[in-house]
């Protein structure tokens, strides 16, 4: 399942910038939003004012507010599912440049091991990301390298996305996270 919740934000697709229309959120925007599920508002981003629709448009910071609500006032989220909102605010704070609060989110989404699953190796995965938001080099190389061993189809996504953090790691979030970044 997680597999394909992250498959669905394939890193080349991210817009870069946010542009200068459309990107607030009003109270009745929360509401709507704490009425959806989980697949709703996080996945399929039926409504404009969903994280998911925020994040197409390139409003980080705003996609950012709208999960934080959705935590809190959205149906209480399975444990596997607050963990994929929890690492998605982690990575809105990154492509919005805030890097180490995104890191704390990040380290907050780790499966334990009664839920972890071999069709993704998720927690290489979060570690890979926590570790170039952090800028840990060495842990990036290694959790990359256990994610692309692993072989599943998320994981050769997963892989890629943290293949070029690691060409990028110099550079913000918001570039290296990018399947091209280091290739162009």
């Amino acid at each position: 399942m997680i597999g394909a919740l992250l498959a669905l934000a394939i890193a080349a697709d991210v817009p870069r910038t946010a542009p200068q229309r459309n990107c607030a959120l009003t109270h009745s925007d929360y509401l709507a939003n704490s009425a959806l599920s989980f697949d709703d508002f996080d996945q399929a981003g039926t409504l404009p004012s969903t994280a998911r629709k925020l994040g197409n448009r390139g409003c980080w910071k705003e996609a950012a507010a709208a999960t934080a609500d959705y935590l809190m006032r959205g149906p209480v989220p399975t444990p596997s599912h607050q963990r994929v909102l929890l690492f998605h605010l982690g990575q809105q704070l990154a492509l919005a440049g805030d890097e180490s609060q995104a890191a704390v989110f990040i380290a907050a989404t780790r499966s334990p091991p009664s839920e972890v699953t071999s069709d993704l190796d998720w927690n290489d995965y979060v570690l890979g990301t926590w570790a170039f938001l952090t800028k840990d080099r060495y842990l990036l190389r290694k959790s990359r390298d256990a994610v692309l061993a692993a072989g599943a189809d998320g994981d050769r996504i997963n892989g890629g996305i943290l293949a070029a953090l690691e060409r990028c790691f110099d550079r913000p979030y918001v570039v290296a996270y990018d399947l091209h970044c280091g290739h162009r």
